[in-house]
């Protein structure tokens, strides 16, 4: 059996380390105990990474940007000023926690640059990023009905039944309004205070629910690149290739726990939130790198 370093994933670095174990009685022991130290490291990796991923949603998912209203200002210019400073928070966001992730991978710098070029070539904000990484309103709405629903059918079992599961159909409907209301739309805009007192124009925390979902399949490609490719290969990844991963990134019911999971983390971002989120992509790197 041949061994490719070029092409070389973790499993099949962790069966050449256990063939060569068998090779020599004298090394098995060391071979073996360098085998666990090297698991233990890649779980670790992983883990470090879903912590990282679950952090940066959390924040963006609550992330807000304002600005003090004096006698005067011109509000429609101040909302396209805050609708930059909004976009440009998140991008830089974004761009810290790959870095972060790189480095937890133990990349050099010219190996990160090459791969943060992958994602830059589709902006955060644009087009391209939407079509590549985001999902359909089809599947958006699917899964806000099916998050809605769960809620809604919570509330009908503490009544014993008596709802009549109005509270299932209600939780499924407010899911699909509210996404449907907020697909394309980055967040609100509000003006806050009183006109004789101080002001302030207000934009966030985020509505679009397909945003969270673009940042999430964005930073889970880069993580699921960087980790299982070996740091020898340089070959570049076509933008056919990315669509295709990420068309089979997630599964259905993986889609509506992280729809259910974003939209808890926006309205009150507790940390058991957070940590049922990081289990879950936890998961999903597994069974992506690992698989």
């Amino acid at each position: 059996r041949r061994f490719n370093p070029m092409k070389a994933d973790f499993p099949q670095i962790v069966s050449l380390l256990e063939s060569m174990a068998q090779l020599d009685e004298k090394w098995t022991e060391s071979v073996k105990e360098a085998i666990e130290k090297f698991r233990s490291l890649h779980e670790l990796q992983m883990r470090r990474s879903a912590r990282e991923i679950a952090l940066l949603l959390q924040k963006i998912s609550s992330h807000t940007e304002s600005m003090n209203i004096s006698e005067g200002d011109d509000t429609a210019m101040m909302s396209a000023t805050l609708q930059e400073r909004f976009r440009n928070s998140i991008s830089r966001m974004e761009k810290r926690s790959i870095s972060e992730i790189a480095a937890i991978w133990k990349h050099g710098k010219r190996k990160i640059s090459e791969n943060m070029e992958i994602l830059e070539g589709t902006q955060l904000f644009s087009r391209e990023a939407h079509t590549i990484f985001g999902l359909e309103k089809r599947d958006l709405l699917l899964a806000s009905a099916a998050a809605g629903a769960a809620a809604g059918a919570a509330i009908d079992a503490s009544l014993g039944g008596s709802s009549l599961f109005a509270g299932t159909l209600l939780g499924a409907l407010t899911g699909a309004v509210g996404t449907y209301r907020g697909f394309d739309k980055i967040a609100d805009i509000e003006i806050l205070g009183r006109k004789t007192g101080s002001r302030k124009i207000v934009m966030g925390p985020p509505r679009d629910s397909n945003l969270l979902f673009i940042v999430l399949s964005r930073v889970l490609y880069f993580t699921i690149e960087i980790a299982r490719r070996p740091h020898a290969d340089r070959s570049e990844i076509a933008m056919r290739e990315m669509r295709e991963f990420v068309e089979k990134l997630f599964s259905r019911q993986e889609i509506r726990k992280i729809s259910s999971l974003h939209g808890k983390m926006a309205k009150r971002g507790k940390e058991d939130i957070r940590k049922e989120y990081e289990k879950l992509i936890l998961q999903i790197l597994k069974k992506k790198i690992d698989g």
